[in-house]
């Protein structure tokens, strides 16, 4: 079987219960005998430990102006300590893992701090673990430019990642994990009886992220439009 990509967001790692929703997800992904790949976002929203904006704080408690190398560099680790989290509870279990940054997992980008763009993918070392039978748990929402810098690709960074890294790896299937089962008619937060949607274009995708549609960032359906790469968005909680 061909791979397969698994993306958790920062709702589906933020408490210890949605973590080991994410890794039975993982190994009835396993388990069916597919080569696996996961992108993992940082745990949480503000205010949680590990949060991408509980980092910034961090700096912009001290001054508001900030570095952008700087920023790019702290901002990187909230992802790194959730893919090193996430192998070593799938270790624990059995199932061979292997932890990669962005820089690791060779995804360079055009070099524009906070706002980079994937312009490659150097697959090899993503190849490797799937080829060794290892599950790939990658860093999303960053890479390095070709001056070895450390980049971030902005707001919805780890739906990139999922995507671009899938099309490059020629993924059979790309799973973004969420706190709702799919693409709702309305906000399903506001609307909670709002109908799910069972198929809907990557076109008509994006122009719901366009205008408004917080599942799935738009570059990230752009990415998936570019490589013609189907995706589905799912519950970890379900």
């Amino acid at each position: 079987m061909g791979p397969v990509v698994l993306k958790f967001g920062g709702t589906s790692l933020n408490s210890a219960s949605a973590r080991q929703a994410a890794i039975r997800h993982i190994a009835d992904a396993k388990n069916r005998g597919n080569r696996v790949a996961v992108i993992v976002s940082a745990m949480g929203r503000r205010g949680e430990p590990y949060a991408t904006d509980t980092l910034l704080a961090l700096l912009e408690t001290i001054d508001s102006r900030i570095d952008a190398r700087k920023k790019d560099l702290l901002l990187s680790c909230g992802e790194i300590i959730s893919a090193v989290l996430i192998s070593h509870m799938l270790e624990s279990i059995g199932i061979a893992s292997v932890p990669l940054s962005g820089f690791q997992a060779g995804i360079i980008t055009d070099g524009k701090y906070t706002d980079a763009t994937i312009i490659d993918v150097k697959t090899e070392p993503i190849i490797r673990c799937l080829e060794e039978d290892k599950v790939a748990v990658i860093a999303g929402f960053q890479g390095y430019s070709r001056n070895l810098e450390i980049t971030t690709l902005g707001r919805g960074g780890s739906d990139i990642s999922a995507i671009v890294i899938g099309g490059y790896i020629g993924a059979d299937t790309i799973d973004i994990f969420t706190d709702v089962p799919g693409v709702a008619v309305t906000d399903p937060r506001i609307i909670p009886e709002s109908p799910f949607m069972k198929l809907l274009s990557r076109e008509h995708m994006y122009r719901l992220s366009k205008h408004g549609a917080k599942v799935v960032h738009p570059r990230a359906v752009k990415a998936a439009i570019d490589f013609k790469t189907p995706f589905r968005v799912r519950s970890t909680f379900s």
